[in-house]
Order: structure tokens, then sequence, then C-alpha cells
């Protein structure tokens, strides 16, 4: 196609110089050509001759002109706001609007792919849940997911195009950017590093690898500079698992080591000749079964832990009254109490008080929470029990005068095993509170303490009221 476009213009070119000297030879030949004292005739015929190369231009090279012309509007116009502009041209040049528009075609083709995998890695960042940080050579941040600008406590517009160390002002993660630059391969494939990040301060899992050849489109910024990419895993959480897991482990092992330990010195005494002794013998027999029984509650208290926890068993829904479930919990602790020196005090003034439920499930969260504080309140103190209604619930107030719960321990008592009591002198195996949270939790409320370390401690269970009750109480 050029070629012949080539040979049309020297064509042209050739035709206009030879019509020119054609024109001029005749005229000298019409006058003679030994008459030098007629100067006019050599005017007109190199006149006739480039009259004739302007003819040709115009015949020849200026439709091819217009033709060019044409093809660089077209190629202007194509593409833009997705238009497709037409164009009129004879057969060399159309050859090559043929060929520019089908690589035009291509390359829009390749655009559309493209920008359809950016939209589609959008997205994925946008919602993916570890961090993603994109950095140049100077360590200044490309690109950033919302992820990783929670973690650094910051925004992705904020933190694009600025140094990691301004936005981030951690040391520990400058230095595993640096580390992905370094030419030691060893330290580029090394483990990820665990570091603080954010306040309150998050655990964070942090990888990285260097990118050769990164193109960066900031002002000024280097288009073949290696970057580096780090990725940040909040592993808070996963560790909080992990150390709630060992802890788990530790204080099973603790207390099914007490009761067999005082299983074996019994049945050991009776061994070496205790057995002998029927009196004797009747006394340790009944120390066994209170271990036996220890064990037992124990085990019966984890597998209800367990059930809770997985939502394995479905909850009864059925309708009970709150003041009663609470005023029998009071009866059957009626003898410990007693034994304590403890009186415990209801209030039954009120209406009765209906909420959705399992009856043997709610009777224990009640029985669990009198019973620590009976446990841990003076003689001739008072436990009181109070209801209130507020906003379609109705929280049970169980208020002791014991003790109290210092500070610290006030947000982890209700966490299997746990006990304010770390010489763990205090009796129970520590999951009682842990039961009452997923009891309460499953029935769709949910329960918190107050405390004064020394001045008591109230603890309190807010649950859903039945439609009956939030009717009573609206009239």
């Amino acid at each position: 196609m050029l070629e012949g476009l080539r040979w049309r213009i020297l064509a042209a070119t050739a035709t206009a110089e030879a019509l020119g000297f054609a024109v001029f030879a005749g005229l000298l030949a019409a006058t003679g050509t030994a008459q030098p004292d007629r100067p006019l005739i050599y005017v007109l015929a190199l006149t006739a001759a480039v009259l004739g190369a302007q003819v040709a231009s115009r015949l020849v090279v200026a439709p091819t002109r217009r033709s060019l012309r044409a093809v660089v509007d077209w190629v202007r116009a194509l593409g833009q706001d997705g238009a497709q502009p037409t164009i009129e041209l004879d057969a060399d040049f159309g050859d090559l609007a043929t060929a520019l528009r089908e690589s035009a075609r291509t390359v829009s083709d390749e655009l559309t792919l493209l920008q359809i995998e950016r939209a589609r890695l959008s997205v994925a960042l946008e919602h993916m849940e570890s961090g993603v940080i994109l950095l140049d050579r100077g360590y200044r941040i490309i690109l950033i997911n919302p992820a990783a600008a929670r973690l650094l406590g910051t925004s992705v517009r904020a933190a694009e195009w600025r140094s990691l160390i301004e936005t981030a002002r951690d040391h520990e993660l400058v230095a595993v950017a640096r580390a992905c630059l370094s030419d030691d391969q060893a330290v580029q494939g090394g483990e990820p590093t665990v570091i603080q990040l954010g306040d309150p301060p998050r655990l964070v899992q942090v990888g990285g690898s260097s990118i050769p050849g990164l193109t960066s489109s900031s002002p000024g910024g280097r288009l073949d500079a290696p970057g580096v990419l780090l990725l940040l895993q909040d592993v808070t959480q996963l560790r909080q698992a992990v150390v709630m897991r060992q802890e788990f482990v530790a204080n099973v092992s603790h207390e099914l080591r007490t009761p067999l330990a005082g299983l074996k010195a019994v049945a050991e005494t009776l061994q070496a000749g205790a057995l002998e002794d029927s009196a004797v013998a009747r006394g340790f027999l009944d120390r066994i079964l209170v271990e036996v029984d220890r064990l037992t509650d124990l085990v019966v208290e984890l597998l209800e832990l367990a059930h809770l926890e997985s939502g394995e068993r479905e909850i009864a829904r059925e309708s009970l009254d709150v003041s009663d479930l609470v005023s029998r919990a009071a009866e059957r602790l009626a003898p410990q109490a007693q034994e304590a020196g403890i009186r415990l005090q209801i209030d039954e003034s009120g209406e009765p008080l209906f909420v959705l439920g399992d009856e043997l499930r709610l009777e224990r969260v009640f029985i669990n929470l009198l019973e620590n504080a009976i446990k841990y309140s003076p003689p001739g103190s008072e436990v009181e029990t109070s209801f209130t209604c507020a906003d379609g619930e109705v929280i049970v107030t169980i208020k002791d005068a014991g003790q109290g719960i210092p500070e610290q321990d006030l947000p982890r008592i209700f966490e299997r095993f746990y006990k304010s009591d770390r010489a763990r002198s205090s009796p129970g195996s520590g999951l009682g509170l842990a039961i009452v949270k997923h009891a309460v939790q499953a029935h769709g409320g949910h329960v918190w303490a107050e405390s004064i370390d020394g001045k008591g401690s109230t603890f309190f269970v807010s649950l859903p009221l039945a439609r009956r009750s939030v009717d009573r109480a609206e009239s």
C-alpha cells in the first residue's frame, strides 16, 4: 500500500515534469530555436511548464494530500468517547484505513480487557480483609487498600503518595519493606514478621516481596524502578484464640488434677490398711463420693458450655415469668444462704414479666449468679434482687455486699475458668459465669457486671420481653 502511494507521487511528479518540458519544447519548435533575441518565447515556455506542474499537482498530489489529511483526522477521532467515524478513500488509502481500523480495534479490545481486570482487582482489594500496600523504591505508597489503611490508622486518600514512615510511623514495618529490596535472598524469603500497629494496638503479621520493573504514574516517578508489595494480616484474634486454648488446657488440667489427687490419696490410704477399720473406711468412701460428684459437675458444665457455644442444641421457646424463675432459684439456695448467714431479698412487688426461653437454662443462670453472690458475701449481709423494664427488655439486677471485683479483672470474669483469685483458692470450677454469658446470649440477651473493689458487685441480666409483657407495660 505505501509502496503504491510512493509510486503514485513519483508518477505525478514525473508527469508534471514531462508535461512542462513537452510544452516548452513545442513552443521552441514553433518559434525557432535559433532566435535568442526573443526572450518572450522563453518566458512563455517556462510559464507553460509551471502550469503543467500545477495541473498535475491538482490532479494527483492535492487529492493525495486531502486523503492523508482525512486519514489523520479519522485516526484522531477514532476511539474518542466510543466514536467510530467513517471515511471514504480510494483503494490505497482505503487499505491504510482498514489496517488502522483493525489495529485500533485490537488496541481497544486490549484496553477493555485491562479495564475489566482493573475493576475486578479494585473490587477485590476493596473487600479484602488483609491489607495490601504497594511501594515504589523510595518507599512511597503507590497503592493501599482500605484494610491496610485501617490498620495504619489512616485513609486511602490520605496515605497515597506519602512515604511509608510518615504514614505508619513504625520502624518495624519500614524495616520489612527495606528487607524486601535487600540483595540478601535469605532476608527476602524470611518468615513473616508480627508487629503491633494502630491504637489500640493490633497484632499484625507482615510479609513482603520485591516487584521488579514497577511502573509508577506519580509525577517524577521512575518507571523502571523496582517496588515493594506488603501484605498485612490482623492476627490479634488468632493469637487471643491460641492463648485462650492454652489457658483452657491448663485450667482443665488443674481442675481435674485436684479431685483426682484426692481420689488417689484416699485409695492409697484404704489400700494401706484403712479398709480394715469400717468407720474410717466409710469416711473415706464419703470423700470419694464428694470428689466424684465434683468431677461429674465439671464434666456436665463443660458439656453444657460446649453445647451453648456451638449452638448444636436449639433453645426452647416457652413463656416464662422471670420473677418466678428467680424466686425458685432463691428457694433452692435458701439452705446455703442460711448456713452462710446471708439473707436473700427478692423484689416480688411488680407484675409478672414474661420472656420466651428455656426454663432449665434460665433457672440455671440465676442459680449461678445467686450462688456467686452468696459465696462472696460476708455473713450477716444481704443479696438484693430487683427487676426493671426498659425498651422491650427486662433487666434483672443481683447486688451483693461482698469483696468486689478488681477493676483489671472485671472485663474477663465471663471467660472460661477465669478467677480473680489467681491463687485458685476460691471454690468452684470457674465455668459458672461463662455458662451464664452464653445461655443469656442464646436467648437474645446480654449480661454484664459493675463492681468496686472492696464494696460489692452488681450483676445485670437483660432479656427480651415476650409480647404480652410489652403490651401490658405499654397499657
